[in-house]
């Protein structure tokens, strides 16, 4: 497989078990069950693991730092914004925590979070992290720097407040998202 390919598969899977379990949601979790929901999840999460020690070898044996276009997402006459990732050594070693970390985190869950009342709005909200994360370890660009923090803001309120009817939870998630657009306004500066 192209390296281009699997760095781009590794960034994406975790995005489409997101989708996928969103789906389910949407329909009433009635097209598939719990069983299906983990397995989604934990393959996307172990695939992307896996992918990332291909890639951390592919480093090793050659350090130099690869950039991947993804998309061109704007260009203004000489201003041009892609879509692309970085990958170089500290790249990597970030892809394989988050990867890693997700992967043991996702198996956890599955007993923690068994008969919870939506097992696939967590699992959803824990793939879309992980895209998050990937996408702020990965970005070489500032504008990809951005979206990743903006999507992990918005994951982490929804992982808080996963059980949004306790009012601690709520008030915990709510209290996040506003320290968040306090981080988000220095980012801006600073960008």
């Amino acid at each position: 497989m192209a390296f281009e390919a699997l760095v781009t598969l590794i960034l994406v899977l975790p995005l489409v078990a997101a989708v996928l379990n969103g789906l389910n949601i949407l329909t009433g979790e009635v097209y598939y069950g719990w069983r299906t929901v983990q397995r989604i999840t934990c393959g996307a999460l172990l695939v992307s693991f896996l992918g990332s020690i291909y890639v951390a070898y592919q480093v090793y044996i050659d350090p130099a730092p690869r950039q991947v276009l993804l998309y061109r997402w704007m260009s203004s006459g000489t201003l041009t914004i892609d879509a692309a990732v970085l990958i170089d050594s500290l790249t990597v070693l970030m892809m394989l925590l988050v990867t890693g970390f997700s992967f043991l985190i996702a198996v956890f869950s599955i007993n923690y979070m068994h008969y919870d009342f939506s097992f696939s709005r967590y699992f959803s909200a824990l793939s879309l992290f992980v895209f998050a994360m990937l996408t702020l370890v990965m970005g070489n660009n500032f504008v990809m720097l951005f979206f990743g923090w903006e999507m992990v803001g918005l994951c982490s309120y929804l992982l808080i407040g996963h059980y949004y009817e306790r009012t601690s939870a709520a008030r915990a998630a709510t209290k996040a998202f506003i320290m968040n657009r306090f981080g988000d306004a220095g980012f801006l500066l600073g960008i």
